[in-house]
């Protein structure tokens, strides 16, 4: 998903920590514009090309619009900015939907229409059209649990959310969509899945886990697999889309997670993640990479000019997060330093 503000989608963090979050990230997304994705500014109007392909892989020049860059040199204030109302509304734009994920660009045209695809993605391979109780962490403002619903049709659906704005959202989405018993949005941390179940009274176990495209956030993730897994039913399903380290990750990565809230201890290779997995109690049934689908997908959106104009018209609508994420997803791909899976489990 997009970088949230300041905290995690797994956990809580203390007060104000959210502005100065948000403007550290500001920084490093600045600086990174600047000069690390940047290679050379060219004459006014022509935009700024990104730097070319490494080694002959991963995609090749590319222009970062004018009006993207200049605004980059604007003075940076995490109000408005980075905002989550103001991030969900420029991300779905012109749809008034609320996705937030990084979407499956396999044959979508536009944000709302990948994101809706990644969600699709991930019920499937939970097999969630024959769940009874499905329980899904990170729900963000609940857009996947409206679809859900409609086309997968599962008995009930618990959905949990760290995020109190988010929550309020999802909730106020579900009642106004008439879903009645069918779903429940909580709030709470993905990493304490046991004391948000036991608050609010859901004791029955689960037949299907989801984590859409946040799972990397949760802080840590093991805790979240590991009472996920006991508060799933035998022979449940695990299907959450997720990053491992890439084949050439340096070890700067880690320092690149930190800037972009991710726990460095979630960045395992495809070994070791396999091993963190069944530890929790979980067996690996196997996963898909998804890198150009969306990664790259993300990266050609984010970096496009529809983004641009639209930033252009207005430049505080929480954009300059999107093309930060869209630069490092097409650095992602094309050295190789993360790959984006999805990853279908059951319950041991």
């Amino acid at each position: 998903m997009i970088p949230p503000e300041g905290r995690s989608r797994g956990a809580a963090t203390g007060p104000g920590s959210r502005a100065r979050s948000s403007a550290g990230l500001g920084r490093v997304l600045v600086d990174g514009v600047r000069r690390v994705t940047v290679a050379r500014s060219h004459r006014e109007g022509q935009g700024v090309r990104a730097r070319p392909r490494v080694g002959g892989r991963g995609p090749g020049p590319r222009a970062v619009p004018q009006a993207a860059v200049g605004a980059c040199r604007r003075p940076w204030s995490p109000r408005g900015v980075l905002a989550p109302r103001t991030d969900l509304v420029f991300l779905n734009s012109p749809a008034a939907t609320r996705w937030e994920n990084l979407g499956d660009w396999t044959e979508a045209k536009d944000y709302a229409s990948a994101a809706s695809a990644l969600a699709r993605r991930v019920a499937r391979a939970a097999g969630l059209a024959d769940a009874t109780r499905a329980l899904d962490c990170g729900c963000g403002a609940g857009e996947q649990l409206l679809l859900w619903a409609r086309e997968f049709a599962p008995t009930r659906i618990v959905a949990v959310e760290a995020d109190a704005g988010r929550a309020r959202s999802a909730a106020a989405r579900v009642r106004r969509a008439g879903l009645g018993e069918r779903a429940r949005v909580l709030r709470g941390s993905a990493t304490a899945l046991e004391r948000t179940l036991a608050r609010a009274g859901e004791a029955e176990p689960f037949d299907a886990v989801l984590a859409v495209d946040c799972a990397y956030f949760f802080r840590p993730r093991a805790a979240f697999l590991r009472q996920a897994a006991r508060r799933a039913a035998p022979g449940a399903r695990l299907a959450l889309s997720d990053l491992v380290l890439g084949p050439r990750a340096p070890r700067a990565l880690e320092d690149l997670a930190r800037w972009a809230g991710l726990p460095p201890r979630n960045l395992l290779s495809e070994a070791a993640y396999v091993t963190e997995l069944e530890r929790a109690g979980w067996r690996l049934e196997g996963w898909e990479t998804l890198d150009r689908e969306v990664l790259a997908g993300f990266g050609r959106f984010a970096l496009g000019g529809a983004v641009a104009r639209r930033a252009a018209r207005r430049p505080l609508a929480g954009w300059p997060k999107i093309v930060g994420t869209g630069l490092a997803c097409r650095m992602a791909v094309a050295r190789g330093l993360v790959r984006y899976v999805l990853v279908r489990g059951r319950r041991a």
